[in-house]
């Protein structure tokens, strides 16, 4: 648990995904001009980057060598997208 979402982080050489538990509208951002706005980071660090929300949760998927040192950019994005969220 961080703050107060359940977080669950995988990833590999070449995929990290990162996932918070919740309830949120269906919502898909993968332009990294997009998420670097809603993040406040470059947009550079957001090539191959998805994230998408559900009524079970945000999930990020990273594709890209070395995804998972990634791991906290990535948890930033969901929360971003989580506090953005509606309700």
């Amino acid at each position: 648990m961080r703050h107060r979402w359940v977080v669950a982080i995988t990833h590999g050489t070449d995929l990290a995904l990162t996932r918070i538990e919740g309830r949120f509208e269906t919502r898909t951002l993968s332009s990294p001009t997009r998420i670097a706005t809603l993040t406040g980071r470059p947009a550079k660090e957001w090539r191959k980057v998805t994230v998408t929300s559900s009524g079970e949760g945000i999930e990020v998927t990273r594709r890209t060598n070395g995804a998972g040192r990634w791991m906290l950019h990535d948890l930033h994005l969901a929360e971003r997208m989580a506090d953005a969220a509606p309700g």
